[in-house]
């Protein structure tokens, strides 16, 4: 929980410095007008590609945590995320920490370009015809479908490469590429979408309620962007 809580703080910074950066003066009018699909997509890009070193590590504890079954796990015995982390950093250091950092920078580049671009542009595209808080939560939901939609198959690498022995050498895979060619030579194509169906209709609500909080707190907060 915790780490939602700091990564969503750090992702929220992210996008709108990013929407400084890449917008500039044109933030003022992103009220009434939606940017050009390019800035979007480099203002998500951007977004992922920063976030994604906030992201890694806590995504691995998560993971971690998730696949541990026994005390006399390989991986080791974590009570707790804290303790995850530490055992974690004492062994292997900050880089056992950004155990499948390659997949997550790719999963989260390319898909918070669809991600951010899908919920600005119906935001904006609804904004005539349906009440606020519907555009918003309507945004959020294709948002977070178009996130998963697209980047799928590259977060079931990076579940698989965060989950594998922590230490190097005995790893089952390699790289993201090698990970990629055993999947698909065991499993196929259905491979990298187990659990999809599952994800996306979680992710509707999730990210409608997650960008409606988002849009209150910037209006009470006074934040342009």
């Amino acid at each position: 929980m915790y780490g939602a809580v700091v990564f969503s703080s750090v992702y929220c910074f992210a996008y709108g410095q990013a929407k400084q950066l890449v917008l500039g003066r044109n933030l003022r009018d992103l009220k009434q007008n939606a940017p050009p699909i390019h800035k979007l997509a480099i203002v998500g890009s951007l977004t992922g590609f920063c976030t994604s070193f906030v992201n890694c590590p806590i995504d691995l504890i998560k993971s971690k945590l998730q696949v541990q079954r026994n005390a006399q796990s390989s991986q080791g015995n974590y009570k707790s995320s804290v303790d995850c982390f530490i055992k974690i950093f004492r062994q292997f250091g900050v880089l056992g920490l950004y155990q499948g950092i390659t997949p997550t920078l790719v999963r989260n580049t390319i898909g918070d370009m669809f991600y951010f671009g899908a919920y600005e542009i119906t935001k904006h595209g609804m904004a005539n015809h349906l009440p606020d808080v519907v555009s918003i939560l309507l945004a959020g939901s294709l948002g977070g479908v178009a996130f998963w939609t697209f980047i799928y198959p590259i977060d079931v690498v990076k579940s698989l490469m965060q989950t594998d022995h922590p230490r190097s050498c005995d790893r089952k895979y390699k790289s993201m590429l090698d990970c990629i060619r055993k999947v698909y030579s065991s499993e196929g194509f259905r491979g990298f979408w187990k659990g999809y169906g599952v994800c996306v209709l979680r992710s509707v609500p999730t990210n409608a309620f997650a960008f409606l909080a988002y849009e209150y707190a910037k209006d009470i907060l006074r934040v342009s962007y």
